[in-house]
């Protein structure tokens, strides 16, 4: 909606109530001699407005904030909020849209902006919305190279760790087959006949340890 000049400061001191009132009604007295509120200029009143309710030392240190500004960790649309924001602090500083495009460039990260910078754009919106669209390109190929990296590494450790017990396996069976069937046997022979051995009893005949008839006895050899 369009509102003529003269309209600014009367419709904007008829919003204002409370202490914002009383505030304007000194403002008006003192600055401006009590001049009528349609003879005063938006420009002067936004000025007043501003230096009571946002200090200049308050105003300085926006604009250096301003100034600082980068996206950093930030997204393009947190970036260009923040930007926005402190911009009303530094209105000299963008005062084209050219400028304003130059500044909003200049602090965005080097994989969005170096793209960027050959189309020279001086639309705001259009620079913003560029920007925007070539970081969610970046975050898609990203968590698809994520994805992919997580797919194919696991079937590499899958297929390691079968073939791993698969030759572990393979060598165990073969040596478990050979001790039941050699040295499993040969020891469990060598057990039970020692065995019987050391527990027969000791021939009154021939003075040694065995079992049933005495050979010796018989004129044999034991």
């Amino acid at each position: 909606m369009q509102c003529p000049a003269d309209r600014k400061v009367p419709l904007a001191v008829f919003l204002l109530d409370g202490e914002a009132e009383h505030w304007w009604e000194g403002q008006q007295a003192a600055r401006f001699q009590g001049r009528l509120n349609s003879l005063i200029t938006w420009e002067e009143f936004t000025e007043v407005f501003r230096d009571w309710f946002v200090p200049p030392s308050a105003r300085q240190q926006m604009q250096e904030t301003f100034l600082r500004l980068v996206q950093g960790s930030k997204t393009v649309m947190q970036y260009e909020a923040e930007f926005t924001a402190l911009a009303r602090y530094a209105p000299q500083l963008v005062s084209t849209s050219a400028e304003r495009c130059y500044r909003f460039l200049r602090g965005l990260r080097d994989t969005l902006r170096q793209p960027l910078i050959p189309f020279r754009i001086t639309d705001f919106a259009e620079l913003v919305e560029r920007a925007r669209l070539i970081e969610n390109d970046l975050m898609a190929t990203q968590q698809r190279w994520t994805a992919s990296k997580k797919r194919f590494g696991g079937e590499a450790s899958g297929s390691g760790s079968s073939r791993k017990r698969r030759f572990v396996s393979e060598p165990g069976s073969g040596s478990g087959d050979s001790r039941r069937s050699g040295g499993s046997s040969g020891t469990a022979t060598s057990t039970t006949s020692s065995g019987s051995v050391s527990t027969a009893p000791v021939c009154q005949s021939c003075g040694r340890r065995h079992l049933g008839q005495c050979y010796r006895m018989a004129g044999l050899c034991f």
